[in-house]
């Protein structure tokens, strides 16, 4: 049984097929590559920014100062904002369907922080949503090109124990209770 492109996410997304075949599985370069460009670009600057960002603002006594702070709060909302860019387009294309769901609930989630003058904890969020769905991206290639590739171990013929002869046979007319 095969595996076709359902929905764009979720577990929907892998639906059989009837066909048998394998359709609409990627390579598995093509799929690992888009996931490391999403995990190398949004979660790992957003999260650099925040982290500086955070730890500027945060430092001993001594050490800050208010352009330090300043800049600090800065890179921390510059992490909001790289953090919303999947965010706000994900949100957006599920309030254009009216079926919203949980990347409304994270965009809103965070600018509700932001709003209440604390733009590090949205950014947080959005850091760790965005880097969730990046490995879960990657998880799903992997998956997609686990099952092509054991796709490609099936046997073309079968050899089935019929009356007292072994017959050859196609995989996909066994039946439950054949002896192969």
């Amino acid at each position: 049984m095969g595996l076709k492109r359902g929905v764009q996410n979720g577990p929907e997304a892998w639906a059989p097929s009837s066909s048998g075949s394998v359709s609409g599985v990627m390579s598995s370069a093509v799929e690992l590559s888009d996931a490391v460009c999403l995990l190398g670009r949004f979660p790992a600057l957003a999260g650099v920014t925040l982290a500086v960002g955070f730890g500027m603002q945060h430092l001993p006594e001594g050490l800050e100062g208010p352009t330090i702070q300043m800049i600090g709060e800065v890179l921390v909302w510059i992490s909001l904002a790289l953090g919303a860019v999947h965010g706000l387009k994900a949100a957006w294309r599920s309030v254009r369907r009216f079926k919203p769901n949980i990347d409304v609930l994270m965009v809103v989630g965070a600018g509700l922080a932001a709003w209440i003058d604390h733009p590090e904890e949205g950014a947080l969020l959005l850091f760790l949503f965005t880097l969730a769905g990046a490995l879960e991206h990657r998880a799903m290639a992997r998956a997609r090109d686990a099952v092509s590739r054991l796709n490609k171990l099936m046997p073309k013929a079968a050899l089935v124990y019929v009356d007292g002869d072994w017959t050859e046979a196609d995989p996909e007319q066994l039946a439950a209770g054949d002896l192969v």
